[in-house]
This record gives structure tokens, sequence and C-alpha cells, in this order.
């Protein structure tokens, strides 16, 4: 099995401080998953540390099909992308499954995309999951970000 196609199954498969961050994730979606409140998480830290992978462990967690997952990098996500995202997870989802949002490298979103997001994630409804990942320190990023989120340092083993 090549490590492109490993996916971690529980946080024992994880090593250094993203173990303990899957063993949080667990105990979000443990919380959330029957009440249907969102969940809204930040992974930083340098590049090859497992954001990405905690992540997509979030994401088998709370069960959402390919159908239901959107995934951008935030350099992608410009005012109309955000726009049209809104209106999607406004609208009432017709089937009992969690929607998942997954931005990665959030810093890079351009600001006036990052306010309407920003608004997204306040407004979020019931089922939906967003995960942001960023490579830069939780400190550069604006508070307004930091405040939306349960923020997460992934550091290297």
């Amino acid at each position: 099995m090549s490590p492109t196609n490993y996916r971690p199954a529980s946080p024992s498969d994880f090593i250094g401080p993203a173990r303990r961050v899957a063993q949080i994730i667990d105990r979000i979606v443990a919380d959330s998953k029957p009440t249907g409140d969102p969940i809204k998480i930040l992974l930083n830290g340098p590049p090859g540390t497992g954001k990405t992978t905690l992540a997509n462990y979030l994401l088998a967690k709370v069960g959402c099909s390919k159908w239901s997952t959107t995934k951008l990098n935030g350099t992608e996500l410009k005012i109309e992308r955000a726009e049209e995202l809104a209106r999607s997870f406004a609208t009432t989802n017709l089937f009992p499954e969690w929607r998942f949002l997954q931005i990665e490298e959030a810093d890079k979103v351009t600001p006036i995309a990052q306010v309407r997001m920003l608004t997204l994630i306040d407004d979020l409804p019931r089922q939906c999951a967003v995960v942001c990942t960023s490579n830069c320190n939780i400190a550069d990023l604006e508070e307004r970000f930091q405040t939306r989120f349960q923020a997460f340092e992934v550091l290297g083993p």
C-alpha cells in the first residue's frame, strides 16, 4: 500500500502531536454527531505534520460521502465561490448526511472572501463540518479567524 492511500482509522494510527489532535477530534465528533451541532476546526503547523490527514480523518468520522464534500485551496476561494458556498450550506440538507467543507491553506483566502466565509462559519446549519488547514503560525492568522474555530497546532513528531 502506498503512503498516499493510507487512511488512519483511529488515533493510534497517528504519531506525535497529530495523535493527540485525532483523540480530540474523536471527542468532538462524539459530542456533535448525535445532536448535529456544527464542527469547526482549524489545523495549523508546518508542512508534512499531518494536517490534511487529520482533515480526512474528521471527514471519515462524520461519515460524509464525496457528494456532500467540498475541498478547496485557499487560493481558489474568491468572493464568488464563498457566496456560492454560503448559499449551498444555507439550504436544508434533504438527506441525513453531514456536509463537509475542507479549505487547505486558509491563510491564502482573499480578505473579502475571508469575511464572507467567516459569516458562513458563524451561520452554519446543523450537520455541517468545516476544517481549515494553514502552514502559518496561528498567531499570524487574524483573530476573527481564530475565534470561529477550535484551533490546534500540529507540529512534527
